[in-house]
């Protein structure tokens, strides 16, 4: 059985057999299974052992130019912040807009489906940072959708494996992210984890104008909360 290669020397013989289960025989998928238990004899302890390994992995192997790049990029004030993600990748997009929104203005996000990826990036120019997210299986129209943003002169931070999404190579900074898991999927913790490091340092370098607006969103949302309260008569103590 022959071991795929890797562009990346940090990328682990468990991963690159992982990602290439589909094309092993049965007589191989044992075998790959068999390199890549960690002598766990339960499922709970062997997904511990995975995940947090990936993370490690993922934030040594991740150059720190490259990150500073991407906390320097989504902290512009000036600059527009798209983000799009992929069918299951999309939930990290949603996740780091959501948090975005919170700490600065001018975030929106692409959805994963539908002709709203098409006209969201009429707009798109040199004062927007593309934020798109793209894991094996690649999504081949996340890929179209960055060549297009980078065509129209937008900056693209690429969240991707080790092995490189199609869009990593119209990318001005790459974060990439193991995505090593005990099971058939891939697993998305160690990029998670990618985008809260991100988030926490981005809190950093904005500093107190990013907590006075995290204090205006609360105090919107405790607001509203109130007022629908309020339309509905209030908490009757009844169940609904």
């Amino acid at each position: 059985m022959a071991v795929p290669e890797a562009a990346d020397s940090g990328v682990t013989v468990a991963e690159r057999l992982h990602l290439k289960l589909a094309e092993l025989t049965p007589a191989e998928r044992k075998v790959a299974r068999a390199l890549s238990a960690t002598g766990h004899g339960n499922v709970l302890s062997r997904a511990e052992q995975v995940f947090c390994d990936g993370i490690r992995s993922s934030f040594t192997r991740l150059p720190r130019s490259e990150f500073e790049q991407a906390v320097r990029l989504l902290a512009e004030p000036r600059r527009n912040v798209t983000v799009i993600g992929g069918r299951f990748s999309s939930m990290l997009a949603e996740y780091l807009a959501a948090s975005l929104r919170m700490l600065r203005p001018h975030v929106r996000v692409i959805s994963s489906a539908g002709p709203d990826r098409t006209s969201s990036l009429l707009d798109i120019g040199r004062r927007d940072v593309l934020v798109a997210f793209d894991y094996r299986r690649y999504q081949h129209d996340t890929a179209r959708a960055a060549a297009t943003a980078k065509e129209r002169g937008a900056t693209l931070i690429a969240f991707t494996d080790p092995y490189l999404s199609p869009l990593a190579a119209h990318a001005d900074v790459i974060l990439t992210s193991s995505v090593q898991s005990p099971s058939p999927f891939i697993a998305l913790t160690p990029a998670l984890a990618m985008v809260e490091a991100v988030i926490s340092a981005l809190l950093d370098r904005l500093g107190d104008p990013a907590l006075e607006r995290m204090a205006r969103y609360d105090a919107l949302s405790a607001g509203m909360v109130d007022d629908a309260d309020l339309a509905g008569g209030g908490n009757t103590g009844e169940e609904t």
